[in-house]
Order: structure tokens, then sequence, then C-alpha cells
């Protein structure tokens, strides 16, 4: 059995290009982009076990997870043609800020289980690295607002150090 405290800062950012006809001679290329920034408090409990006698590893953990922050930004910059006017901004810039603020009806506590699967790797006495893939399945939304569940995929290295003297 094992337990683990960690604190997870996460940022996903995703880009869309626009084309947009500016006079019936110019279109003008537009990059929007949407930035999320997350970082969350997480505890989890659970178990690990090794395969075949080997390094490699299945675990199962119960995961408690508090997000304290829950930020966006929307910027879009305009990418072209050279014919372009900078935008209305002080001072002019080809580049400005949308929108941003918190993420509204976020649920900031959630319960999930985790599944991951690991490689040990030795490091020294007492200190070894594990990447690991984990899955968390769709257990619920991230929204109060929305019902519709949210599973999370992601990829990791831990690094484990034993603090008591052998």
């Amino acid at each position: 059995m094992n337990a683990i405290l960690n604190y997870e800062y996460c940022v996903l950012s995703s880009t869309v290009i626009d084309y947009v006809p500016v006079t019936p001679n110019i279109t003008g290329e537009y990059e929007n982009k949407l930035e999320l920034k997350t970082s969350n408090i997480n505890f989890a409990v659970g178990l690990k076990y090794r395969l075949f006698g080997s390094h490699l590893s299945l675990g199962a953990k119960l995961l408690l997870s508090y997000i304290f922050q829950h930020d966006y930004t929307v910027t879009e910059t305009i990418l072209g043609p050279a014919e372009l006017p900078p935008f209305n901004t002080y001072p002019p810039s080809y580049s400005r800020e949308v929108i941003n603020g918190s993420i509204p009806d976020i649920v900031r506590f959630r319960t999930a289980p985790l599944l991951e699967i690991g490689y040990d790797i030795s490091i020294m006495k007492g200190n070894y690295i594990e990447p690991s893939i984990s899955f968390i399945p769709p257990t619920g939304s991230y929204f109060k607002t929305s019902k519709t569940p949210v599973n999370t995929f992601s990829f990791g290295v831990k690094w484990y150090m034993n603090f008591l003297k052998d």
C-alpha cells in the first residue's frame, strides 16, 4: 500500500487559425489561442503490484483532488498579410488579449479512481524515478453545470525518496 501527496500545475493550450476576408482583395490570417491553467493538490492512496518480478508495475489508487487555480486566457494574433494594420491597442500591436478570467462553476473537490502503469529506475540508494502513464476513468464532470463526464490520460515522471535510515 502506498500514499502520494503532490502538487500539479497544468497548462492546456489550443490554437485555431482563421482566414477572414478584410477587403475583396485581402484575406487576413488570425491565430486565436485558448490557454487554460490549473493547479491542484492531490492525495492518492492505493496499491502497486510489480509484474513478473520486474520493475514494471500496475497500480490502482483512490485520488482526492482540490483545484485552487483555474484560469483561462484567449489571445488573438494577426499573422498576415503585411497590409493589415495592427490592433487598435495602446501601443498598437499585432497581438492582443481578448478575454481572461477564472473558469466559472468548476468542481473544486474531485474524487476518482486512478489506474497507472510505471517502471521503477533506481538512481541511488533509497531514491528512484518512475516514468508512468495514468488514467482516470470518466467518473464525473469538472463543471457544476454540466453532466458530461471527463476522463484524464496523462504521462509523468515521479521521484521517490526514502527518508528513513536503513
